[in-house]
This record gives structure tokens, C-alpha cells and sequence, in this order.
């Protein structure tokens, strides 16, 4: 007997939590902590990523204990100018971009603050604005933004 297929119109809600697992709830803990910025390097293949990772993408070597500083300066490599937000809603505009952290291989989107005179340009390097230590909650808004060196 043949399938029969359905079709429902309709909505499902569903909501969703993220949590930044074992090693990702290490490099949110230095930042908050310590104002510093933790990744994981693997031996194998020598890369190292920032936020930290359990596993080597790569090779896939267990590399959680292999605890590696990074930055806090990096390279913006590319930006863009954005006037929607992560909603959906239009928003007074704001740049973003991708950061190379000072000896990652990885690289974080995160938000750039360009001051009044300056070029937003690739290639400029960058170092992070901080919320106060007592601030901070562990989360990688405790970043408010990259600015120009």
C-alpha cells in the first residue's frame, strides 16, 4: 500500500538553549575571571583554537588539557556593516568582523568599533574593549567590541 503524505499548516514553537560545553566553559571562565583569553592547542597537528575545543578538528586528538594563552591582539581580516539584529529588526548600523586572535588558527565574529576618522580596513590590527571585572558573567559579550590599534 502506497504512503500517503500530509501536509499541516502550522507553527511549532521551539526554543532552544546553547551551552559552551566543557572546553568552551573554559575560555569563558579566563575571560571572565582573569581577562584572558584561553585556547586549546593540539600537539599532533599544532593548531591551535580560540575558544578552546575538546577535540582537534583536524586530526581529532583529544587536546582539552593542552591549555594555550592567546592574544588578547589579533588581525581584523574582514568586516561588514550590518543594520539588522540578530532579531530581525532594523538597528542603528554597526560593523562586524571576523578576529584573528594573536597565535589562533581560529578565528571569532564579533563586534568592531570604528572611531570617528578611522578606515575600516582588513588586515588592521586589533585588540578587545573589556567590561569591567566585576561585570563581567562569562560570556563572550563580557567582550564589547575590537578596536583599532
Amino acid at each position: 500500500m502506497p504512503a500517503t503524505i500530509a501536509r499541516v499548516q502550522g507553527k511549532i514553537p521551539i526554543e532552544n538553549s546553547y551551552t559552551s560545553g566543557i572546553a568552551g566553559d573554559k575560555t569563558l571562565r579566563a575571560l571572565k575571571e582573569r581577562g584572558e583569553f584561553i585556547g586549546t592547542t593540539c600537539e599532533a597537528c599544532r593548531m591551535t583554537y580560540f575558544p578552546a575545543r575538546m577535540f582537534c578538528e583536524r586530526c581529532l586528538c583529544r587536546i582539552l588539557e593542552n591549555e594555550t594563552k592567546v592574544g588578547p591582539e589579533g588581525t581584523l581580516e574582514v568586516a561588514s556593516l550590518l543594520s539588522v539584529n540578530q532579531e530581525g529588526k532594523k538597528t542603528k548600523p554597526y560593523y562586524v568582523g571576523l578576529i584573528k586572535f594573536d597565535g589562533a588558527g581560529t578565528r571569532i565574529l564579533h563586534h568592531v568599533k570604528i572611531h570617528k576618522g578611522q578606515n575600516l580596513t582588513s588586515g588592521r590590527r586589533v585588540r578587545p574593549l573589556l567590561k569591567a571585572p566585576d561585570k563581567r558573567v562569562g560570556s563572550i559579550t563580557d567582550i564589547i567590541a575590537f578596536e583599532f590599534i
